[in-house]
C-alpha cells in the first residue's frame, strides 16, 4: 500500500511504475532489470482512477475482446471483484452502454478491476481503486485480492481506512520528501 495526501505524486508514482514515465534520476527496476511499459503491461495487471470502459458486453469488456475466453474464467474474476450479481453466463451476454451508464461507477469500478484479475498477471496494481465502493464492498474485495498467495498487490491511495491498512504486509508513505516505508 503507498498512501499520501492529494497532489503528492501518487499517481505519477503509479505511471513511473507502469514505465509510462521516466524518473528524473535513478531508475525504475522489476526483478533487478529495467523495464519499459511493453514489459510492464504484460507483468501488471491494472486498476486505474477511472474505469476503460467499452460499449460491447461484460465478457467482451473483461476479455477484451478475447471471443474464445473461457465463461468459467470471466466469472471467477466477476466474483473475486465483488460482481456476483453479473457472474453467471447469461448475465456475461449484457451489453454494457456507452461509457457504462447502465451500470453504477461502483459496479464499473468492479468491472475493471475483474478485468485486471482475469488476466493473471504476477502484480496488481491499483490507483484509488477502491475510492467509489461503499466499505462493506471495498474490504471484501480487498479481501478477495489479498489472500491470493500469488499475487503481488500494490495499491495507491490516500483514504483507506485503518482495518485495510492491516491487511497490507507493506504500508509507504509518499511525502514531498519521498517514500517511508513500515511493515505491518
Amino acid at each position: 500500500m503507498i498512501r499520501g495526501k492529494s497532489g503528492v505524486g501518487k499517481s505519477t508514482l503509479f505511471r513511473m511504475i507502469l514505465g509510462e514515465l521516466k524518473p528524473n534520476t535513478g531508475m525504475m527496476l522489476l526483478n533487478k532489470n529495467s523495464y519499459d511499459h511493453q514489459i510492464a503491461y504484460s507483468v501488471f495487471g491494472i486498476v486505474g482512477q477511472t474505469p476503460i470502459i467499452f460499449e460491447t458486453s461484460i465478457k467482451l469488456n473483461i476479455t477484451l475482446g478475447d471471443e474464445k475466453a473461457s465463461d468459467e474464467a470471466v466469472i471467477k474474476s466477476l466474483k473475486q471483484a465483488g460482481l456476483t450479481e453479473y457472474a453467471n453466463a447469461e448475465s456475461l451476454k449484457l451489453v454494457i452502454n456507452e461509457n457504462g451508464h447502465n451500470l453504477s461507477g461502483g459496479q464499473l469500478k468492479r468491472l475493471e478491476i475483474a478485468r485486471a484479475l482475469y488476466f493473471d498477471r504476477q502484480i496488481l496494481l491499483i490507483d484509488e481503486g477502491t475510492a467509489s465502493l461503499d466499505p462493506v464492498t471495498a474490504q471484501a474485495i480487498h479481501q478477495s485480492i489479498l489472500q491470493n498467495p500469488d499475487l503481488t498487490v500494490i495499491e495507491i491511495d490516500h483514504h483507506i481506512p485503518d482495518a485495510l491498512l492491516k491487511q497490507y504486509d507493506m504500508v509507504w508513505k509518499l511525502t514531498g520528501d519521498g517514500l517511508i516505508g513500515s511493515k505491518n
